[in-house]
């Protein structure tokens, strides 16, 4: 019996030291985490399009070399821009972590109805005047709720002691087992109560990746915008410092026309002083387009000191594609928009959730009456460890009951439970009503868009032969001063309206596609349009 109670101590003992080794490894259980995570998310996104693949939180290298600091400025397309955005953007980023964490979530929400271990244990050496012995205990067992509202535990514990020197010799090597179950029978009792919060965290895990994937579409669609503000405000940049070259050198013909008696000192004046407003608004249109830029590197998420600049030509490839009117039924594209907007299929499933809240907290009402069953065992000498054939045993029946007696709280919850119930109706309501107004109002701002494109490139070509005619006609003594600044005036307006109109219409088209979710984003985050609907055209 020495030799078998020191083998248990030696078991015992290398049992712990590898328990502690691992606690001792935290890469292994991010490792575990990681992989747990990722398979859940993987698992949930089946279903949903638009869910990249190989979604990852962590930091990829870029698909596109990041302008750095010490080097030349950069002209970046707007592929490029988005590639930049999607890689770089902490705001980007941050939404991917929540998708992760909602994961985590979920795990432990599935893990609580999985076997959960525990084991303990402790040992002491006692060395008196009297004598020296040694002693542990150690249990094992787990805990596992069941689907049924079921609370199932199995505790086994072993007594160790053995006097090693001194007093009289004697052993102990005891064990007991405990198992019990606690079934409600009443309230807590059945699939829907036990498994709500497992129910809501996997239906909230679907809503979560939802959100992300309607707002990696959002994202993109707000760096294109900011992509095309930019190169809004260099070309007002542009069109102004063309602006003043003009107005100097129309300054300078009516001086040397002043100077020879042709003009009154007046029209040199009037010339003066459009040329020093012209210098003016290129100044403020210079620090205007400058502070956009920085705002827009840090929605990049870059240093606000790399060098860059949007292409141009962007917006004549724009153009070049054509600026066509939708020609989408509203009545037709608000059905499109009911079927696949992702957000609304989230609202409407969260009906459902109250729904089944409702009947979650009417169960709380109910009178608590849970069955116990226990069943223990004894070891029936103290050298018999794990020898329960001839131990004491005993069975345990019973019930447990709680009266309703005081139900103030969850009669309120239960109320609560039909209050917020209809706030989520009406949120479904109001979000379909939402819905329908922002389709409808992207077809009328794209449409609005084309008209006014087509109407500014009229006025700028208008604008171009007036100041070319006003010109000549000054030269020739035939016009006055004020209608060449008037004409060069309307000139600088029309090239930003046009210029304004291109952009415009750009993003109403984008928003459009965004009301309908009828857009993909590719893992670059570069946006394409989604299904191509073939519509009868009718104004609705």
């Amino acid at each position: 019996m020495h030799k078998q109670v020191i083998w248990i101590f030696g078991v015992v003992f290398l049992l712990s030291t590898t328990f502690l080794l691992l606690a001792c490894n935290p890469a292994a259980y991010r490792a575990d985490a990681d992989r747990e995570s990722y398979c859940i998310i993987q698992q949930k996104s089946a279903g949903i399009e638009g869910m990249p693949a190989g979604f990852t939180i962590e930091r990829q290298i870029s698909h596109v070399d990041v302008p750095q600091i010490d080097e030349a400025t950069r002209v970046l397309t707007i592929t490029e821009t988005l590639q930049i955005a999607v890689d770089h953007s902490r705001e980007h980023q941050s939404r991917r972590e929540q998708v992760f964490l909602q994961a985590l979530t979920l795990s432990m929400e599935r893990h609580r109805f999985n076997p959960i271990y525990f084991g303990q244990g402790n040992f002491t050496l006692n060395n008196d005047s009297f004598k020296k012995s040694i002693a542990g205990v150690f249990s094992f067992g787990f805990n596992q709720m069941l689907a049924t509202g079921a609370d199932l535990s199995v505790d086994m514990s072993t007594n160790l002691f053995r006097i090693i020197s001194g007093g009289n010799p004697g052993e102990i090597a005891a064990s007991a087992l405990s198992v019990r179950a606690v079934q409600p029978l009443l309230r807590g009792a059945g699939y829907l109560v036990t498994l709500e919060n497992l129910t809501q965290g996997e239906r909230d895990m679907v809503y979560t990746i939802r959100d992300y994937v309607r707002y990696r579409r959002e994202f993109s669609v707000e760096i294109i915008n900011s992509y095309l503000s930019l190169l809004g405000q260099q070309d007002q940049v542009a069109n102004a410092e063309s602006n003043l070259k003009s107005l100097d050198q129309q300054r300078e013909i009516v001086v040397n026309r002043v100077l020879a008696g042709l003009s009154s000192p007046i029209e040199a004046d009037q010339a003066t002083q459009q040329v020093l407003e012209a210098r003016d608004s290129l100044l403020r249109a210079q620090a205007s387009y400058e502070r956009v830029l920085d705002l827009f590197k840090i929605q990049l998420g870059i240093p606000t000191e790399v060098r860059i600049l949007p292409k141009a030509e962007e917006l004549q490839q724009i153009a070049a594609r054509g600026i066509d009117k939708a020609l989408i039924p509203p009545r037709e594209g608000v059905k499109v928009a009911l079927e696949n907007r992702l957000d609304l299929k989230n609202t409407r499933d969260r009906v459902e959730d109250y729904r089944r809240k409702v009947l979650v907290s009417e169960d709380l009402l109910k009178p608590g009456l849970d069955l116990i069953l226990g069943y223990g065992a004894d070891s029936d000498r103290p050298k018999a460890m794990l020898d329960f054939a001839d131990g004491e045993k005993d069975y345990t029946v019973g019930v447990d009951v709680d009266l309703p007696l005081d139900r103030k709280a969850e009669r309120n919850t239960y109320r609560q439970s039909f209050i917020r119930l209809a706030a989520a109706e009406r949120d479904l309501v109001d979000l379909r009503d939402r819905i329908a107004y922002e389709v409808r109002n992207a077809i009328r701002n794209v449409d609005l868009a084309v008209d006014r494109y087509q109407n500014q490139v009229k006025s700028l070509e208008l604008s171009r032969v007036r100041v070319e005619r006003d010109s000549l006609l000054l030269q020739a003594g035939r016009a006055i001063t004020r209608d060449v600044l008037e004409s060069q005036a309307d000139l600088l307006r029309a090239q930003n309206a046009v210029t304004s109109s291109i952009i415009d219409y750009y993003n109403a088209k984008l928003d459009l596609l965004l009301a309908m979710e009828n857009m993909e984003v590719d893992e670059h985050g570069f946006i394409s349009e989604g299904k191509n609907y073939e519509w009868e055209y009718v104004d609705q």
